[in-house]
């Protein structure tokens, strides 16, 4: 029986951050671009202008594919990139092939699940959400796994549910209370986009610990700060090192 002293420590990052919009879900990619990270993103939000603002150099290192939520074929096509990136302009290969400096991104899955919802070929309102609910954990469940070696950053909106205490807190928006309580176990890190007051300015930070409003995690909670400064190559380079 192995000891903790020969357990591996692993090499990538699995991210799930929530955010309201424009709190800069999309944007902090760019710090990852700009370090030299290749980023994939699966873009529902159709959000990536921003980047244009941020991205310094390297800027060939950011692919994406945009979707158009309203065609019942992006279902089926979402599913064929998650598993081999093949684009108009990037053949980027199985994703299963990929390694600790690729990262890939859904941007965001709030969206996506509701792609799923409206292209479910279910008649029955419980059993759209079911199907689509599966879909979705499926596909979370493939990328947060062991055959995957790159790193993952699915972004989601948030929504506020009551807990099995009765209390409001906020969860990731996915399809569903059921989902959005149970997603993020499939995750390392579980991280909130938020603000702070500094003097008469308000900064982004990225809060990885949790408090009162929202369950939070960190992979490394002793390198990483509870607020970070919205940088994630810093916060991935702390949780790899």
């Amino acid at each position: 029986m192995p000891n903790f002293s020969n357990h591996p420590r692993d090499q990538r990052v699995k991210a799930l951050v929530c955010g309201d919009p424009g709190t800069g879900k999309t944007g902090a990619l760019a710090s990852l671009i700009n370090t030299g990270h290749k980023v994939f993103v699966l873009d529902f939000d159709n959000g990536l202008d921003i980047l244009h603002s941020y991205i310094e150099e390297h800027h060939e290192n950011l692919y994406y594919h945009s979707f158009d939520v309203e065609h019942p074929n992006t279902p089926q096509l979402a599913r064929a990139i998650l598993r081999h990136w093949n684009t108009e302009d990037e053949d980027g290969g199985p994703i299963t092939e990929w390694s600790p400096d690729h990262v890939i991104v859904i941007d965001s899955a709030s969206l996506y699940g509701e792609c799923l919802l409206a292209h479910s070929k279910k008649t029955d309102g419980r059993m759209k959400y079911f199907e689509a609910g599966q879909e979705l954990q499926r596909v979370i469940q493939f990328l947060t796994g062991p055959q995957v070696k790159c790193n993952v950053i699915v972004n989601t909106h948030i929504q506020t549910i009551e807990n099995d205490q009765g209390l409001m807190r906020a969860y990731p928006k996915m399809i569903g209370s059921a989902v959005s309580k149970s997603i993020g176990r499939y995750f390392n890190n579980l991280w909130r986009l938020d603000s702070k007051k500094m003097g008469r300015e308000s900064v982004p930070i990225i809060r990885t610990k949790s408090d009162s409003f929202m369950a939070l995690k960190c992979s490394a909670p002793k390198a990483v700060d509870a607020e970070h400064p919205l940088d994630y190559a810093e916060l991935f380079s702390k949780i790899k090192h």
